[in-house]
C-alpha cells in the first residue's frame, strides 16, 4: 500500500505513485491507470508503484499529444496539419493566430454541435478541415466588420 511513510523504503531517484500524482498534478487513480495501461513506465518495489522522475517526465510530455498518438484503423495519422487535418485544440489555436484573438475551444465544439462548422468523429476525436476552419475564419472576420 502506498503510504505517506513509503519514502524511506524506495530509492531517492523514484517516485511513488502519491508523489507522481502531486508532481504531474492528477489523482493517484490516473497514474495508477496509466502505469497499468502501459503508458507510464513503473516498477513495483515493496508493493508500490515506483518510476524514475525522468520517464514520468517522458509520460507527461507524451501524455496531452493526441496529434502524435491519434492513428486511425490503418494506422495513418488522424491529425496532421501538413494535410489540412485538425484536432479541435489544434483548431483553436488556428483560429486564435488567423483571427489575431482567442476563439476557445468550447466555442469550437458549439459551432460543430450546432452543425455551423462541418467535422467528423474519428473513435472519440472531433476531426476538422482546414478548409472549414478558413471558412469559418472569412465569416468571423465579415461579423467583425459587420460590427464595426
Amino acid at each position: 500500500m502506498d503510504n505517506a511513510n513509503h519514502s524511506q523504503k524506495i530509492p531517492y531517484d523514484l517516485l511513488g505513485l502519491s508523489e507522481i500524482a502531486q508532481y504531474a498534478h492528477v489523482t493517484r487513480q490516473a497514474i495508477w491507470f496509466a502505469i497499468h495501461r502501459g503508458h507510464l513506465k513503473a516498477e513495483k518495489i515493496k508493493e508500490i508503484w515506483c518510476a524514475n522522475k525522468a520517464l514520468v517526465d517522458d509520460y507527461l510530455a507524451q501524455k496531452y499529444n493526441r496529434e502524435e498518438k491519434r492513428k486511425d484503423c490503418m494506422g495513418k495519422k488522424v491529425f496532421e496539419i501538413s494535410r489540412g487535418i485538425y484536432s479541435v485544440n489544434a483548431a483553436e489555436k488556428y483560429l486564435s493566430t488567423q483571427l489575431g484573438r482567442k476563439f476557445g475551444t468550447q466555442r469550437l465544439y458549439y459551432l460543430i454541435h450546432q452543425g455551423r462548422i462541418p467535422a467528423y468523429k474519428e473513435r472519440a476525436a472531433w476531426v476538422l478541415k482546414v478548409e472549414d476552419l478558413e471558412k469559418l475564419v472569412r465569416m468571423e472576420k465579415e461579423l467583425e466588420m459587420a460590427v464595426k
